[in-house]
């Protein structure tokens, strides 16, 4: 159990290192001044529509929050929603689709044939240490082995931060600038993978806000970055995520999956009453 929590706080220090990182990324060099989504060229458009389909309703209103989400969810898209960063990506269709064929074992009936018998037909424990303990050999090789693929990842993000800014805000990439964003996205890339190595489940949440439908402020959930007090926010619509939440399922040990618990709430930014 000690282990564990120690696990969890490195993963919450992790959480407010990045998110703070956000935060300065956003604001090295000015960006919020001068900013407008209007400018931005159709091919800026359409990933801007993609990462963040209410984008022209935030710039409005908030730059900076603007901004924070959209590095947000450029993480999510290319770090956190990968099987495990740095895999090619057949490399990672084969483990994933191979937990999911050892996890059909676990839908057998117990047997009784044996000591071993739990083992061999599968559980949801086994299958959590499965995954931990292969995701735990790749992890200690992959500053070596997973470079080529992790390094286009973080080039990625980068040069689709640099795009987009330099589209709305008409200010050039900076090295002060590609420093930070390179550093949280190191960050990200550690982050991510210690959640896969743990025997819970973790997983990273951030919602997409869509125009057309109405995405309810949750205290459990969520945190409000306007400083309002929470009472006040019952029934309130989010405007925008400008950071990701953390959901763990499972115990220490992989077992129990079904209790969940928060590990850090997503940072929202609430609408006017």
């Amino acid at each position: 159990m000690r282990a564990f929590q120690t696990q969890t706080g490195l993963v919450c220090l992790f959480v407010t290192y990045n998110e703070s990182a956000v935060l300065k990324v956003s604001c090295v060099g000015g960006l919020t001044q001068g900013t407008d989504v209007n400018k931005a060229n159709d091919d800026v458009k359409e990933i801007l529509s993609r990462l963040v389909p209410t984008y022209k309703t935030i710039a409005a209103t908030s730059k900076i929050h603007l901004i924070q989400s959209i590095i947000s969810r450029l993480l999510v898209d290319t770090i956190f929603e990968e099987y495990f960063i740095g895999l090619p990506r057949a490399q990672a269709d084969e483990l994933r689709n191979m937990e999911k064929y050892l996890k059909s074992f676990g839908k057998s009936k117990r047997s009784h044939r044996g000591m071993f018998a739990d083992w061999i037909i599968g559980s949801s424990e086994s299958m959590n240490q499965w995954r931990s303990t292969t995701l735990a050999i790749i992890r200690k090789e992959a500053p070596e082995k997973l470079n080529i693929e992790t390094t286009a990842a973080l080039e990625l993000v980068v040069k689709t931060v640099n795009d987009i800014l330099l589209s709305i805000c008409d200010i050039e990439p900076s090295e002060p600038r590609d420093q930070s964003l390179r550093a949280l996205v190191n960050n990200a890339i550690e982050l991510s993978r210690l959640l896969r190595v743990q025997k819970a489940i973790f997983s990273v949440v951030m919602p997409s806000i869509e125009s057309y439908q109405r995405t309810i402020f949750d205290t459990k959930t969520m945190e409000d970055i306007g400083g309002e007090d929470e009472d006040t926010l019952y029934e309130r619509e989010i405007r925008c995520v400008t950071f990701p939440g953390i959901i763990k399922a499972g115990d220490e040990n992989g077992e129990k999956e079904h209790l969940r618990n928060v590990v850090s709430r997503m940072r929202v930014f609430c609408a006017p009453d």
